[in-house]
């Protein structure tokens, strides 16, 4: 099998469009004006040890939200009892 290459950029900007197109339909149509955020939800230290891989675990949650505060996007954390 062999692997196709493709022009990243391109298709980039193909996806912009095509969420741009939707975005504006919305807006028109709806009065929606879509957004992102990210939910972290519930990294109790005492529900660690029932977590496959929970040092990976919460090295890839704290990149997604250092990654979402860089980018400016809203996160929201909770947990259900903490310590």
């Amino acid at each position: 099998m062999s692997a196709t290459v493709i022009d990243g950029k391109a298709f980039a900007a193909s996806v912009r469009e095509k969420v741009a197109g939707h975005v504006a339909r919305l807006k028109e149509e709806q009065g929606i004006v879509p957004g992102l955020a990210v939910v972290l939800v519930d990294y109790q230290t005492r529900l660690m040890p029932a977590i496959d891989q929970a040092a990976a675990v919460l090295r890839e949650a704290q990149w997604v939200a250092e990654v979402a505060n860089a980018l400016a996007v809203p996160t929201v954390r909770t947990e259900q009892m903490p310590d």
